[in-house]
């Protein structure tokens, strides 16, 4: 998990009522996303900046300064919407005509 030390402070202070995070997990390349720690310290931070932390399937080291922001999803575009294959307007309430059978929504994610 990411979060920003100000946001952190902030809370602590009472500041602010949320925080706000990154979750990393298998999709970002972790074997296991369930860390160790136990007795032992649950990570350190070597001399040239990059973070590790044992985790139930080996070691995980993050180099912070090559981290972004994860990639926000990109937006749904609703194109068509179908019942029994027949197409509704879209922008207006879509109610099923009784007895459909079936449901279908066309939609893209455009990606810039």
């Amino acid at each position: 998990m990411r979060v920003a030390k100000a946001e952190v402070d902030a809370f602590a202070r009472g500041a602010v009522h949320t925080v706000h995070s990154t979750l990393y997990g298998r999709a970002d390349g972790m074997l296991s996303r369930e860390c160790n720690g136990g007795s032992q310290p649950a990570g350190c931070r070597t001399s040239d900046g990059r973070l590790w932390f044992p985790t139930v399937h080996g070691v995980v080291t993050v180099d912070p300064s090559s981290l972004g922001g994860k990639p926000s999803a990109p937006p749904v575009l609703i194109e068509q919407a179908l019942f029994d294959g027949t197409s509704y307007a879209l922008g207006s309430k879509a109610v099923a005509p009784a007895g459909s059978r079936s449901f279908e929504i066309h939609y893209t994610a455009p990606n810039s």
